[in-house]
């Protein structure tokens, strides 16, 4: 079962719920299935109605776009000391592996001399592990098993979506 309303009072604060629905339709779609419901991909490909190699493409962004959204949520929502403004960013950079050897150089170095910043970075490399227990309790609220039929030793659904993704944005990056 895919979510279309994000109004429960703990998905509104939520960075988690907020980096979810500040995503498009189309990547919401394909995260959901993916990290939530962890569809084998050909199995989400079809449901999303693209190619295989399409839709593997459409992951990776989607998961790109969801710690990128929630890193920015995240920072929105905390006090950020102005020296972790920079690491802040270059984190979002470096989960996208797109920093230079002495600009990754320069963010380790920060990384051991900041607890938060090294806590940031180690959340937003396992953000999307996780999404399939902490998601539909946010969105769905206590009752999310029941809702998504999933138990603690997760249990796969394939419900579909309300919304499919239109013309598949071009079909993905």
């Amino acid at each position: 079962m895919f979510p279309s309303q994000f109004h429960t009072p703990s998905a509104e604060r939520s960075a988690i719920a907020g980096a979810f629905a500040a995503l498009d339709g189309q990547d919401q779609v394909i995260l959901w299935y993916a990290s939530v419901e962890r569809l084998p991909l050909s199995d989400a490909a079809q449901q999303v109605g693209v190619p295989l190699e399409v839709m593997r493409q459409c992951v990776v962004h989607a998961r790109a776009a969801f710690r990128s959204a929630w890193v920015e949520l995240h920072c929105a929502n905390t006090r950020i000391e102005p020296s972790c403004s920079h690491a802040t960013h270059q984190i979002q950079l470096a989960n996208a592996g797109l920093l230079t050897k002495s600009e990754q150089d320069g963010l380790d170095s920060h990384l051991v001399q900041c607890l938060r910043c090294a806590i940031l970075m180690d959340e937003v490399e396992h953000l999307d592990e996780h999404l399939t227990d902490l998601l539909p309790p946010l969105l769905y609220g206590p009752s999310a098993a029941a809702i998504t039929g999933q138990t603690t030793t997760r249990q796969t659904t394939t419900k579909s979506p309300t919304t499919k993704p239109t013309a598949t944005r071009a079909l993905c990056p």
